[in-house]
């Protein structure tokens, strides 16, 4: 069928080292559909510690949905990374982090993670988290535990694909004490409440 460049709306780049995947078109396409590709002031804070009390709805629902489902898809080819596929080992390598309370909302944490296997991207995942986090400690330690679901799944299809993990798949964390309470087999008060993970965390260490 002749060299692939452009599948379900993600154009692929042939390169001497692998492939790029890019939706500069897509992304085009949502500017155009939206009426938003001219110039325009987008000018906004970052984090506003004001909540948002404007309630009315948008006039035009389905639209909406229709811009934001579009925008999800969007981020298949994360365009803010720039994917790109490259031969290499087939080993998967993990990276979590979390970010405490960040919700000015509802003070829940979000949970992020991103999944390599060798050079390449392959698995990426931002969710809040569905508890209040009384500390950072909590947070950082439930974004290993949903890192961790991950990984495991992630083992088994490779297996299913005959493409094993010979070795103990590594998870990188930054918080000192979310490590060292993976590690401790001791558990007091002030970490009760997170036993569940704990034990879950410890027993695939």
């Amino acid at each position: 069928m002749g060299t692939d460049n452009l599948f379900l709306g993600i154009q692929i780049q042939h390169t001497p080292t692998g492939l790029f995947l890019y939706q500069a078109h897509y992304a085009k396409e949502i500017l155009h559909s939206s009426g938003l590709d001219s110039p325009i002031n987008t000018l906004i804070s970052l984090k506003d510690s004001r909540l948002t009390t404007n309630q009315s709805l948008y006039e035009n629902p389905t639209f909406y949905r229709q811009i934001a489902g579009s925008l999800q898809y969007l981020t298949v080819t994360r365009p803010d990374i720039a994917l790109r596929h490259q031969s290499g080992q087939l080993t998967l390598t993990t990276y979590a982090d979390a970010d405490w309370a960040s919700s000015i909302k509802d003070r829940k944490s979000i949970t992020g993670f991103c999944t390599y296997l060798g050079p390449n991207l392959i698995l990426w995942s931002v969710k809040k988290q569905t508890t209040v986090a009384k500390s950072s400690t909590e947070a950082e330690y439930r974004a290993l535990a949903a890192t961790t679901s991950d990984v495991i799944w992630l083992r088994r299809l490779l297996h299913d694909f005959h493409a094993p993990q010979s070795q103990p798949t590594a998870i990188f964390c930054y918080n000192i004490s979310a490590i060292a309470l993976g590690n401790n087999p001791t558990f007091h008060v002030r970490t009760k409440h997170i036993e569940i993970d704990h034990h879950f965390i410890s027993d695939h260490i």
